[in-house]
């Protein structure tokens, strides 16, 4: 699939028990004004079947058991190119304004969803300093979700490749969350080990109301970009 230099594409991650997450998350895209490329990392020949206008898919070559969540990085580092989005295959776009405030944010600095706040003395962050190869590095006491996050490759490349190389590193491909002690959530865990270590006033996050999520067995989706 090719773009613009300065045409935002969004990548998502995807295997067949995954369908139902991402035909969601590319309608709601879709149906909020969205109609720039979209490129899946296909997991499965069925996903890799998928077809639709502007919209691609791409082989991952992952194992049998492996975590999808861990070759996000890679997906990014692999294909990205201008402006990118990448958001999980269980979101959904609730807002027409989302992606044209998310554009001019990536102009300024690379886009994450802060989901918590976590002690700057918490255990986990010694490990962070201690892979991450920053020692003293600043400790903000913000903890991102991987689920969503957006860059300019030109601008960006090194923080995912760090990230990527974190993850091919310390994780076992089959990783999934909390089979690892000191990374229990898995490359959500690798890449605050990566943001810690960055100045925060070069990142900019989205959090709660502006992104939420919820788990019930009638609509498994995360939303994001739900502007009041």
């Amino acid at each position: 699939m090719s773009s613009s230099d300065d045409e935002l594409t969004v990548y998502t991650i995807s295997d067949e028990g995954y369908l139902p997450g991402v035909v969601g998350l590319v309608n709601s895209l879709r149906n909020h004004g969205f109609q720039g490329p979209i490129c899946i990392g296909a997991l499965d020949q069925t996903t890799r079947d998928l077809s639709g206008e502007n919209l691609d898919t791409v082989n991952l070559k992952a194992g049998a058991g492996d975590f999808p969540a861990n070759y996000k990085a890679e997906l990014i580092c692999t294909h990205a190119s201008g402006p990118f989005l990448f958001l999980d295959a269980d979101i959904l776009v609730s807002d027409d304004t989302f992606i044209p405030r998310l554009r001019d944010w990536l102009d300024a600095a690379p886009v994450f969803a802060a989901e918590a706040i976590i002690p700057q003395t918490d255990h986990r962050r010694k490990v962070w300093e201690e892979v991450s190869k920053e020692e003293g590095a600043p400790s903000s006491p913000v903890y991102y979700n991987s689920g969503m996050f957006g860059g300019l490759w030109g601008r960006d490349h090194d923080l995912f490749e760090q990230w990527a190389e974190l993850n091919r590193t310390v994780l076992e491909s089959d990783a999934w969350h909390f089979s690892n002690v000191d990374f229990p959530m898995s490359d959500q865990d690798t890449l605050n080990a990566v943001l810690q270590g960055l100045d925060q006033d070069k990142l900019i996050s989205i959090a709660p109301p502006d992104w939420w999520s919820a788990v019930a067995p009638q609509n498994p989706f995360l939303h994001v970009g739900g502007f009041p």
